[in-house]
């Protein structure tokens, strides 16, 4: 009898049975079922392990939005929400957050003065926070890490050194290296290095949203913006996230909303397989999730309705934010 079998013990097992069928009849034919049946899982067991390892690199998913109720399946950091809504989904559905934004300037404990830099007090303000709100959550697990806030900087370069990097180096004193820093800025092609005290770093680029609409223009651009300007900035430990625009124009005779919904979901089938490729990403922050109650861009487009007005862009966001999740628990 001749085998080509990984498992040769298997194989001389399954021979041995395959001889005697031939002196004992059906008996012998059971047994060697029996032999295959055993060898199934056996053979099967390693490209599985390698389907389930696909791209470890994806950790993180989160959302400009925070509705535990509905996210908490697929999303495993929030992000957007009062320390008293975190600590909630922690305790409900063990969902961690990131502590913040930082305050700003006029807030009496600002940390920074948006657009130019730190606020007098700052670090006096960021040590009481690390001491009466963000150690003690970490402590519990309720809190991952610290997420600065969106677009501190954004239209002032010198802000990264001014008051990016010395608040990041504080936090990371103050917190340790198993904290989670992250912030979110404008894109912009003059970021002339990313302070090393950051774990995650994104930035918003955001294209294709008018009629007929572009599902993959975004894509190229925010792909230009990461490998051109960010990718070679990175330290070794640090990745990026992804902040696809998941909104969509109120005015439905301007866009009708399947057609932008349509939009948006070949713009998410286009970032995921970029993310489950590179190394460098790290997961998902889309903006955003719920209906906006006033306009968040100029006409014609006005960036008010959230991912959650279109049911087929809600089911593309968990089908992303599940395979993030589940990997995580494997």
């Amino acid at each position: 009898c001749v085998c080509v079998c990984v498992f040769a013990a298997l194989c001389l097992f399954v021979c041995g049975v395959f001889n005697n069928t031939m002196m004992f009849g059906f008996g012998g034919v059971l047994w060697v079922t029996a032999a295959l049946l055993v060898a199934g899982p056996i053979v099967h067991a390693a490209p599985q392990q390698h389907a389930n390892a696909a791209s470890p690199h994806l950790k993180i998913s989160t959302f400009y939005g925070f509705d535990p109720d509905l996210q908490h399946e697929w999303m495993n950091m929030g992000l957007e929400a009062s320390l008293q809504d975190k600590l909630d989904a922690w305790q409900k559905y063990k969902m961690p957050s990131f502590y913040g934004g930082l305050p700003a300037a006029p807030a009496d404990n600002a940390i920074f003065i948006r657009g130019k830099g730190v606020a007098p007090g700052w670090e006096e303000h960021l040590e009481a926070l690390a001491k009466s709100e963000i150690l003690p959550n970490m402590a519990t697990g309720a809190i991952r890490g610290v997420f600065l806030g969106d677009e501190i900087c954004c239209h002032n370069i010198s802000c990264w050194s001014t008051a990016l990097e010395p608040v990041t180096n504080k936090l990371r004193e103050l917190l340790g290296e198993k904290a989670l820093i992250y912030t979110n800025e404008c894109a912009n092609s003059g970021i002339a290095s990313i302070p090393p005290a950051f774990d995650l770093i994104s930035v918003d680029v955001y294209a294709g949203y008018e009629p007929p609409g572009n599902g993959t223009s975004e894509v190229i651009a925010a792909k230009k913006m990461y490998e051109q300007v960010i990718f070679p900035k990175l330290h070794p430990h640090q990745q990026v996230l992804l902040v696809p625009g998941v909104f969509a124009c109120s005015n439905l005779s301007y866009f009708a909303l399947d057609q932008q919904a349509e939009t948006l979901v070949e713009k998410l089938d286009g970032y995921f397989a970029w993310a489950k490729a590179e190394p460098k990403i790290a997961g998902f922050n889309p903006w955003h999730w719920h209906n906006r109650t006033s306009p968040q861009h100029g006409p014609p487009c006005d960036m008010r309705l959230g991912g959650i007005a279109m049911p087929t862009v809600v089911d593309k966001v968990k089908e992303i934010g599940s395979y993030i999740v589940n990997q995580q628990r494997r």
